[in-house]
């Protein structure tokens, strides 16, 4: 039976330690860790601390949070405001959900609750090893603090994640919201560290070096992969690998350009500088896309395929609403052109699905059909904006036509894109740019008058609704 460490810091709690409180959004972070590295996983040591900002996202204060760590860490202590140490329990816990895995969990309990929409910083000191936990179930999850190479990451556990022992909790932990990260770490040797976050600063003091890693965007949870890498790059994209070839290496960059390029020769150039990672693991590690980087073994470096998963994370690069905002004035023809090009054209169910989703908030709500999508955030219809301007957008690709339509859509990125815009914006371009007949009509209709709703009312599909502009 694994060895239990419980931690308790001045006070009582439950048998199970764990409530049902609301998960926190996770908002600016910045974790520092020590690494000593060790081919024996007991011996690799880490000494950590994750300073963040959490947002109470809930309509109910929040009282206390829950945390997951490896099995091989310890929680040592947590800080709020004025480093005021807070009351903690932690214990190893068997995960729901999953027949073998067990973490060291934690109830953090606050001394004043966090109201809603307020937010707060906290900071996690902990220390200890990193387990390989493939046996449990998390296949190509088996990372130790090993010299040759090692991933600090919050699929391993290996820094704090804000969950209960449940693998549904790990999940949305896991495809959290993105947000803002910098990573410190100082480690011995010569290996060079790569992943979702960029190489800010590196300093060599002795036989250590230091890194300063930051996201150059929102990003889910931190990777970071520490191994003897080289790269290629090229525009836009960087190969790093380990022990593929150059060769391969550059067939990887070439596959990956080839991509970008068709999306660049589709809507123009991206939105905002960013740039996409692939690195390659050794073999028997876990296939992963995140924020910025993408993580492939030896055989996809042999026979690189840029798959779906690959292609969304290309196309982030030219997405508009880089935050996920509701109400976003690039959501319709964003969602559009994903669309467009995931399945070569092929728009039929894309745009049904448009249809009945866009359909029963007309029915709801009279008013929302006399609304100009121009002023719906004015009117107050932000949470509406993103159906009904997707459904906008897929009416005026299916009337203008493939050429027309993505013509227009250049045209309008290069005019708005880095620019302050909004629907208002988007409503002024169209109306001037659009000289379809037919198509212009529809923009008047849609997004500076407020007709919506009788078109809606008349229509009772897609096609229907394509055919009152034909």
């Amino acid at each position: 039976m694994r060895f239990t460490a419980v931690l308790i810091l001045t006070m009582f709690f439950s048998a199970t330690g764990f409530s049902a409180e609301p998960e926190p959004e996770l908002n600016n972070s910045t974790l520092i860790a020590k690494l000593h590295f060790d081919r024996s996983a007991r011996k690799g040591q880490m000494v950590g601390a994750l300073q963040i900002r959490i947002r109470n996202a809930s309509t109910k204060p929040l009282t206390s949070l829950s945390l997951l760590l490896n099995p091989g860490l310890q929680f040592v202590r947590v800080e709020g405001s004025g480093r005021k140490q807070l009351e903690v329990t932690s214990d190893i816990k068997a995960i729901e959900g999953s027949n073998l895995l067990e973490l060291n969990a934690a109830t953090v309990q606050f001394t004043n609750p966090l109201a809603p929409s307020k937010q707060r910083e906290i900071v996690i000191h902990f220390r200890g090893y990193i387990e390989d936990l493939s046996w449990t179930g998390l296949d190509g999850i088996k990372e130790t603090l090993h010299p040759d190479f090692a991933m600090i990451r919050a699929q391993s556990f290996a820094y704090p994640i804000f969950a209960t022992p449940d693998m549904a909790s790990i999940q949305r932990a896991w495809n959290s919201k993105p947000y803002q990260q910098i990573v410190f770490l100082e480690m011995p040797g010569g290996n060079t560290v790569r992943g979702s976050l960029a190489v800010a600063e590196k300093t060599i003091a002795g036989s250590k070096t230091n890194y300063e890693l930051k996201s150059a965007r929102l990003t889910k949870p931190a990777v970071v992969a520490i191994g003897n890498y080289a790269d290629l790059t090229d525009g836009m994209i960087s190969v790093s690998r380990l022990n593929a070839t150059e060769a391969e290496a550059r067939a990887v960059l070439d596959a990956a350009n080839a991509y970008s390029g068709k999306v660049r020769g589709l809507i123009g150039a991206p939105g905002k500088t960013g740039s996409i990672s692939i690195i390659e693991v050794p073999d028997g590690y876990r296939d992963m896309v995140t924020t910025g980087a993408i993580f492939r073994g030896p055989s996809f470096f042999a026979n690189p395929e840029i798959s779906a998963d690959i292609q969304a994370e290309i196309f982030e690069l030219w997405r508009l609403n880089t935050r996920n905002q509701a109400g976003h004035w690039s959501t319709g023809f964003d969602t559009l052109t994903k669309e467009f090009l995931s399945n070569g054209g092929t728009m039929q169910g894309y745009n049904d699905a448009a249809f009945l989703a866009a359909q029963p908030l007309f029915a709801l709500n009279k008013n929302l059909g006399k609304a100009a999508l121009a002023d719906y955030a004015v009117d107050g219809y932000t949470g509406q904006s993103d159906t009904v301007s997707t459904l906008a957008f897929a009416v005026l690709y299916n009337v203008l036509g493939d050429e027309a339509f993505f013509a227009l859509l250049r045209n309008l990125r290069s005019e708005l894109a880095n620019n302050y815009a909004d629907m208002e914006a988007v409503a002024e371009f169209l109306s001037g740019a659009v000289k379809h007949k037919k198509a212009r009509k529809f923009v008047k209709n849609w997004f500076a008058k407020g007709r919506a709703g009788k078109d809606m009312a008349k229509a009772k599909s897609f096609d229907a609704l394509v055919a009152l502009y034909k």
